[in-house]
């Protein structure tokens, strides 16, 4: 037996304490009965996105994953640091930009003569634990995160060490055309750029999450999660300059 509110949140008691009747079935005599639940149905709210074609559902994820990598790019601007990012989040954004940031340096490696494409598995194994991590720091210093959401924001966090992978692996590619010094300068510049801007967007989002005065506590998992995955983006370009060299 399910009790459905009209929308996300609303009371689901009467005055009296009592669970109240769901919506569509008759309460004027009391509860209503087995027959009459059997005929009550979730709300729209909750059936909306069930009926869209697949067209609609995609424009509808991509808009969104457009306006979140936005407030990566703006994360100085304080209202584009909306808590709403953080309550109504989604997976493709963040599986995008990690995926991202594997196969560029997977790439790397290909061209350093290492095909077992490991850093997928790295990547990802760092960044599932990190965001559990992340979650269960900030909860007990007195935030209020869940899992999924953190995720979410990790993964969106990514776009610059994306973008900084893709320049390592532009650096590999162009190898016989450029010397080794300004590849090695490139991708060190870069690779500092992306975790710092990576780390400050994190900031300005998870310092809201954060009790007063516990902010720092709060981030600086997070920011030590984008240094780790600027020195694996070292690490992997490092050894293809050194080959070159």
């Amino acid at each position: 037996m399910a009790f459905y509110a009209e929308d996300p949140g609303a009371n689901m008691f009467n005055a009296a304490g009592e669970p109240a009747a769901p919506s569509g079935a008759a309460n004027q005599n009391g509860p209503p009965t087995e027959e009459e639940l059997k005929h009550v149905g979730p709300p729209e709210w909750m059936l909306s996105t069930l009926d869209e074609s697949v067209g609609t559902t995609f424009k509808r994820e991509f808009t969104t994953m457009g306006k979140r990598t936005l407030q990566i790019l703006w994360f100085c601007k304080s209202s584009t640091v909306d808590h709403a990012v953080y309550e109504t989040y989604d997976f493709i954004g963040p599986v995008f930009w990690l995926t991202l940031y594997s196969l560029f340096l997977v790439i790397i490696s290909w061209k350093n003569g290492d095909k077992s494409g490991s850093y997928f598995g790295i990547a990802y194994g760092i960044y599932f634990f990190v965001g559990i991590l992340v979650s269960f720091n900030t909860n007990m210093v007195g935030g209020r995160v869940h899992i999924p959401g953190t995720f979410c924001f990790l993964g969106y966090c990514l776009m610059p060490l994306s973008i900084y992978t893709f320049v390592a692996m532009m650096m590999a590619l162009l190898a016989a055309n450029l010397p080794n010094w300004i590849r090695a300068l490139v991708v060190g510049l870069t690779a500092i750029l992306a975790t710092t801007w990576s780390s400050l967007a994190a900031y300005a989002f998870f310092k809201n999450l954060a009790i007063r005065g516990k902010a720092f506590m709060t981030v600086y998992p997070v920011i030590l999660f984008f240094i780790v995955f600027g020195v694996l983006g070292l690490i992997g370009a490092k050894q293809y300059i050194q080959q070159g060299a």
